[in-house]
């Protein structure tokens, strides 16, 4: 499975004035739980949709091939056969959904892949997201954010801690698209647990199905917002009783610090990753250059952005998009 960098080398944070602020001065990103962000749907899109499609094919297959190599297994007929994957494919599903949402709790911190006509503009529907008050589209470089992630993971226990692109699923038929290459290989691990666990019976064989499921659950999204080209940094923040396990067993890294923000009423817990206080002086963010969204007075937000980077020592252009876009 290759980096993120390799294919996408500039990565597009959209954000607002407070947004940018927060970012150039305290270069830390904040990601939000994936509860509370604006796909209802995310991480359980793809365990109730695409998963149970997969589980259901995958333990018939399983089952088949269990008795056409066993000698002296006792003759079924194809619905007894089809019945008895159904009743196993249906435990397994239930298990994997009510694990899932005991255990896992992602944050995720979104970025864009740059726009296919001109980089310089951004995406005209990320634009409108912010409407009258405009926007900012942040540019990073990608290899730096690879680079901050691993010095993160040295410096904090995350469960899993990932950079990875956004697999758009359509439902649970076949129409799924052309999924990505690490989401068929997660999809291999998962079925080949499936198939030593219905040939062998052991359920420990079934852990080795939580971290591609994992991956998969928070690499997924409907394909309403396949334009974003979305990649996320995905922090998987141990609830309370892995915490405590994982403590025990002498784990010696700081969790991550849990913080919440009010919106519209509602407090939106996130985390902070990265920051110069955090991993050393020389962990700065790779910042590029910094696009100032369609506004009527994009002229002087850009100068504005300009000082701001001076003051905090980043070297990165600020230009104005040309889209001619008013926020209406």
């Amino acid at each position: 499975m290759g980096k993120v960098s390799e294919e996408k080398p500039l990565l597009y944070h959209y954000t607002n004035a407070a947004g940018l602020t927060g970012i150039i001065t305290s270069q830390k990103i904040y990601a939000t739980s994936i509860a509370y962000l604006n796909d209802a749907e995310e991480q359980i899109g793809y365990l109730k949709r695409r998963l149970p499609v997969l589980l259901s094919q995958w333990t018939l297959d399983a089952l088949k091939s269990q008795l056409a190599t066993t000698p002296h297994s006792v003759e079924c007929s194809e619905e007894e056969i089809r019945e008895r994957a159904a009743d196993i494919s249906q435990r397994l599903h239930s298990g994997i959904m009510e694990l899932s949402l005991e255990l896992d709790d992602p944050y995720i911190a979104s970025f864009s892949a740059p726009p296919r006509t001109d980089p310089n503009d951004g995406l005209l529907s990320q634009w409108r997201g912010y409407g009258q008050d405009g926007g900012y589209a942040i540019v990073f470089e990608t290899t730096g954010i690879e680079s901050l992630l691993e010095l993160e993971s040295k410096a904090f226990h995350h469960q899993t801690l990932l950079l990875c692109d956004v697999d758009y699923h359509y439902d649970g038929s076949s129409e799924h698209g052309t999924p990505l290459p690490e989401t068929l290989e997660d999809e291999h691990k998962v079925q080949d647990a499936i198939r030593q666990f219905v040939v062998s019976g052991a359920r420990e064989l079934l852990e080795q199905m939580y971290q591609p499921l994992v991956q998969l659950s928070i690499r997924s999204k409907h394909r309403g917002f396949q334009e974003e080209s979305e990649v996320r940094i995905a922090a998987l923040r141990s609830v309370p009783r892995v915490w405590r396990e994982e403590k025990r067993d002498g784990e010696a890294r700081p969790q991550k610090e849990l913080f919440f923000r009010p919106r519209s009423g509602l407090l939106i817990p996130y985390v902070k990753l990265f920051g110069t206080s955090n991993l050393g002086r020389n962990a700065v963010l790779p910042i590029r250059k910094v696009i100032v969204g369609p506004h009527p007075d994009k002229t002087k937000r850009r100068e504005s952005v300009e000082r701001l980077l001076q003051q905090h020592g980043i070297a990165a252009d600020v230009i104005e998009s040309s889209i001619p876009y008013l926020g209406y």
